[in-house]
């Protein structure tokens, strides 16, 4: 090629890229209308992808015996925003993981570099957390059955300080063991597993038993040292007019564990009442300083967030905020008041069915020291600050499913659902992955009503965030129109604009009033969404 040759070439190229440029920036004529072509071949491209791809995430996890080196693939990627980060928010479905799904318990925990999850029936899975690797699958349930029963719960589980890459990994489980259904007897059990890598060997080794109890629907265990443990039982007394005195979880006989926090100690084998009245202590936290903090379910309302005081009695079923589900007589002292016995750092008023708790440390600034304590009922945590013994304030925030444990690891929090989900949760920076996009002018007004993060009651309109990969009116947490409820379409880049310059002629019908002046406008709406959405990836 002759140098003229080759100059001709240079500015031919460098035309085509400064053209494509500034159509791209200024959307000159025909690039809409090519874009149109575009995104209209794309969509019907997607439609069929949608039609005929029946493998799901979930459906690529088969259960496999041993399951070794399987990677987890999220589900679902979404943003929340919260007061002060946002949050991402990524879900690992791991029910086809188990054999046995419906068992509701079970527990998380993390030993600083795995995370162990133990459904309710004894099985476990060890995964790295970095890459979702599950390195082993355990099923405990046989070596866990007792000589005197099979009938068991796995009610929480406990990280030891080795990990699976040393060699050797260790956790304990808290187990309910039922020996009489029919005469409520049963008996709690601290029992640790110890699995080699090497030999591919699992060892179980019950540490602790309780005498025969009532059942134990609590059973939370903390420790710092795994040598003093704590174990909360939950009472029995639903109804003290119903009861004789001492009530359980008033009475100090060392026979009775109900509606206790007993503190055990596997050096001497001997237990002691670390505190009592309690209805069902949910959750444990115990710091580096020996400092416990507990969550409680109340009976309707009166769940508790407390600070344990070695010997200090907690109230029930003499005194709390909660009240009767039958009736409004106060059976629990002064109605709605805890004004005996040691009061709560916090309650809730109605119940959120409040579960277990942890206290963040190098998750984010904006966050650190700050407790978050997590719901079954209300499926969500609940961030709250604590300072000089005072609750300065508590934000709520919406996950969307039951939650029963919780933990951290390398500033993550993961989070362990009835639904059999693992939820991780980190906190994001907007700054660094365009999100100061969405506040161009172009999307103030769509975000004046609609937002990017989780939908909750709070909200005026369903979240835009990864709309394009969403069926229509599909969003779980908000109540859409007839028409918006009732449409069956994915949306796209060609709907979405259709939509925008024409809401009730694309949709009649629609509760949606506002409408963008021209295709540039609703082109540009449209690029910057997805822009949005790509932060997930």
């Amino acid at each position: 090629m002759r140098p003229t040759q080759y100059l001709i070439f240079i500015i031919i190229s460098f035309a085509i890229f400064v053209s494509g440029f500034l159509f791209h920036k200024n959307k000159f004529f025909p690039y809409p209308q090519l874009f149109q072509v575009y995104i209209d071949l794309s969509s019907m491209r997607d439609d069929y992808i949608t039609r005929n791809n029946t493998n799901s995430l979930v459906k690529e996890i088969k259960r496999d015996p041993d399951m070794a080196n399987l990677v987890i693939k999220p589900t679902k990627v979404e943003l929340i925003e919260t007061q002060t980060i946002p949050i991402k928010k990524q879900t690992f479905d791991t029910s086809n993981l188990f054999v046995d799904f419906s068992y509701s318990k079970g527990g998380i925990c993390s030993n600083g570099e795995d995370i162990v999850i133990t459904n309710g029936s004894g099985e476990s899975l060890i995964i790295n957390p970095e890459n979702k690797i599950i390195f082993k699958y355990l099923n405990l349930n046989e070596k866990i059955s007792s000589k005197n029963t099979s009938n068991f719960t796995i009610n929480d589980t406990l990280c030891f300080n080795n990990n699976f890459q040393s060699g050797q990994i260790s956790f304990y489980l808290s187990i309910n063991y039922v020996l009489n259904n029919r005469e409520n007897k049963n008996q709690t059990s601290l029992v640790k597993v110890t699995y080699n890598v090497k030999t591919n060997k699992t060892i179980i080794k019950t540490v602790w038993s309780s005498p025969v109890i009532k059942e134990n629907g609590a059973g939370r265990v903390v420790s710092t040292d795994f040598i003093d443990f704590y174990i909360s039982f939950s009472g029995s007394t639903e109804d003290p007019t119903k009861e004789s005195k001492p009530y359980p979880e008033q009475d100090l006989d060392p026979a009775i564990f109900g509606g206790k926090i007993i503190k055990i100690n596997t050096k001497n084998n001997t237990t002691k009442v670390m505190s009592y009245g309690h209805r069902n202590p949910q959750g444990l936290y115990i710091d580096s300083n020996l400092n416990i903090y507990s969550t409680e379910h109340g009976p309707k309302g009166g769940d508790e967030f407390n600070s344990i005081i070695d010997g200090a009695n907690y109230g029930w079923p003499i005194s709390t905020h909660g009240v009767d589900y039958e009736s409004y007589k106060p059976i629990y002292g002064d109605i709605g008041k805890h004004n005996t016995h040691k009061k709560p750092i916090f309650s809730w008023g109605p119940g959120i069915g409040i579960s277990n708790l942890v206290r963040l440390k190098n998750f984010n600034d904006s966050w650190d020291n700050d407790f978050i304590i997590t719901s079954l009922k209300n499926k969500s945590i609940y961030r709250l600050r604590l300072d000089n013994g005072a609750v300065k304030f508590v934000e709520k925030i919406w996950i969307g499913h039951r939650i029963r444990d919780i933990t951290t690891i390398k500033g993550n929090i993961y989070i362990w659902t009835d639904d059999k989900k693992l939820i991780s949760l980190n906190a994001e920076n907007y700054l660094n992955r365009g999100f100061a996009d969405a506040r161009q002018p172009q999307l103030v007004a769509c975000l004046s009503c609609h937002h990017l993060g989780i939908t909750n009651n709070t909200h005026a309109a369903p979240t835009l965030f990864d709309i394009f990969n969403k069926k229509s009116g599909s969003d779980p947490n908000f109540q859409y129109s007839i028409p918006m409820k009732n449409s069956n379409f994915i949306w796209n880049e060609s709907r979405m604009m259709k939509y925008l310059l024409d809401p009730a002629g694309y949709l009649p019908g629609t509760t949606m009033s506002y409408r963008v002046a021209d295709t540039n406008t609703a082109l540009d709406i449209v690029e910057r969404l997805k822009k949005v959405s790509k932060m997930q990836e």
